[in-house]
């Protein structure tokens, strides 16, 4: 049958229309289903302690309406399960009624590689589609190194590098975002974090501090209470809220601290413009000493037994206490970081639920090295300015010394140094530390005191002795160690 030119027009017309259509009913999102992606790196945290299995095993299939929310599963980074997950390589489960059921076998790749986190993104994006999507990262955090290391890997982990090429290889972006991204991580809670999601997702629901699990309790259990109207808002909120019963459970002396906020990503762009506006206000080398005393009285995340590694401090804090040596005015700023956290749940006075990085208390060398990472993040140019001219000034180019005699601790309760000008400029905080000479080996000190009871008095730095120290006397008094005791 030969068409006329009308006809023809017409026909390709409609094929046109029709595959368009075609194209709607394929890639439409479903207004009627929400989908969950739970990306799990189960690590130390499963080998060793089954925290996974724990929060996997209190998912209740008979709870959730499985018609309308998705719940996908992919697993790795541990060498080993203690639940249905039987073989070594990777994985993707799907929530049914019996539990989670195998949709594919992967072979291992690192969970701390970006394309597997953009694979998973994918996966759940083309075969789930849904009016919302969430992600939910479990595995350690930290802080600006990023986040779900891989224990098969040598802990390779994402950072937030990879975590931003990741998105920006997913389905998701300004238009299409997650409504919500929650890390069951520690120490990732930061304006860092924050400034990778601003693009992907609504809210950003994360801990400033070390977050804690329990064999016995868990927090994923909240997804059996989750609804398909709930706001990526309402869904973080139910997050927080079983953390904070399992937090009721394993934290009875309140011995931890802990925090977990939920902030509204819409706000990140703006608070970014204050901030780097604020920091220009703010003169390092004309407020050095000012600035300092105030970091040092600041409260840091991620300190474990002494071990300062990851220099995090809350922003509003840091902002607040500094305001008055900058010649910006804050108010405006301190106002946004309030707006945009907004839930704030915390056993800490001074954590109003964003950290930042602020170089100080840890090694040299760790210092060298996250300044570095610092500098590939795609962030506040007069901030990292800031911390930069900040660290180079900590840096003493000399060590003080001085010497100990008899007429020193006459009285048997201080000892004392008088300190130069240019000491006093400098003098933060001061530690005692009294070392004994090893016999066996001459290069080598024994630790025999170490006391926090130090204090500066005018030019005079003071250690307390008293209670601590018995007898002291020099080598040619044939005396070679102190006997000393602390006074409970």
């Amino acid at each position: 049958m030969k068409f006329s030119k009308k006809q023809q027009i017409i026909l390709i017309s409609l094929l046109l229309v029709i595959v368009v259509f075609i194209g709607i009913l394929l890639y439409t999102k479903d207004t009627s289903s929400r989908t969950v992606m739970i990306y799990m790196s189960g690590n130390d945290l499963e080998s060793e302690a089954q925290l996974a299995t724990s929060e996997l095993k209190a998912i209740d299939p008979s709870k959730i309406d499985l018609d309308k929310v998705h719940i996908l599963l992919y697993t790795g980074g541990t060498k080993k399960w203690h639940n249905f997950i039987k073989d070594s390589g990777n994985g993707i489960y799907l929530l049914k009624e019996n539990g989670f059921q195998k949709l594919e076998s992967h072979e291992n790749v690192s969970l701390g590689e970006a394309k597997t986190l953009t694979n998973f993104l994918k996966y759940g994006y083309d075969n789930y589609k849904a009016a919302k999507y969430d992600l939910l990262l479990f595995d350690h955090g930290g802080a600006i190194e990023g986040a779900i290391y891989d224990e098969l890997f040598h802990n390779d982990n994402l950072s937030l590098e990879e975590i931003e090429i990741a998105l920006k290889n997913s389905p998701f972006h300004k238009k299409n975002r997650l409504d919500s991204v929650i890390f069951s991580t520690c120490l990732n809670g930061s304006i860092e974090m924050a400034n990778v999601f601003k693009d992907y997702a609504r809210y950003l629901v994360a801990s400033e501090e070390v977050s804690y699990g329990s064999g016995m309790t868990n927090t994923f259990g909240f997804l059996n209470t989750i609804l398909l109207s709930d706001t990526g808002l309402q869904y973080g909120q139910k997050f927080i809220n079983a953390y904070e019963k399992q937090m009721d459970i394993i934290n009875f002396y309140e011995d931890n601290i802990y925090t977990y906020s939920i902030m509204d990503l819409a706000k990140v762009k703006e608070l970014n413009q204050l901030l780097s506006e604020y920091m220009k206000g703010l003169d390092i080398y004309k407020n050095y000493k000012e600035i300092s005393l105030i970091r040092n009285e600041l409260y840091e995340y991620g300190v474990v037994d002494g071990s300062h590694e990851y220099d995090m401090i809350d922003l509003y804090d840091f902002i607040d206490k500094t305001s008055k040596y900058s010649t910006k005015d804050a108010t405006k700023l301190l106002s946004l970081i309030r707006s945009m956290v907004k839930t704030n749940v915390t056993n800490q006075e001074d954590s109003y639920g964003i950290s930042i990085y602020s170089p100080f208390n840890s090694r040299r060398a760790r210092k060298n090295y996250l300044l570095d990472v610092y500098d590939e993040l795609d962030y506040s140019e007069e901030y990292k300015k800031f911390i930069h001219d900040f660290n180079d000034l900590q840096k003493s180019p000399d060590g003080y010394h001085f010497s100990i005699s008899k007429n020193n601790v006459s009285s048997g309760k201080e000892l004392s140094i008088e300190l130069s000008n240019e000491q006093l400029d400098t003098y933060l905080d001061g530690v005692f530390l009294l070392l004994e000479k090893s016999k066996e080996h001459p290069d080598y000190y024994r630790l025999i005191l170490k006391s926090n009871d130090v204090s500066l008095k005018n030019n005079t730095l003071y250690a307390n002795i008293d209670n601590k120290i018995l007898m002291l006397t020099d080598e040619n008094n044939g005396v070679q160690i102190a006997t000393y005791y602390d006074k409970k």
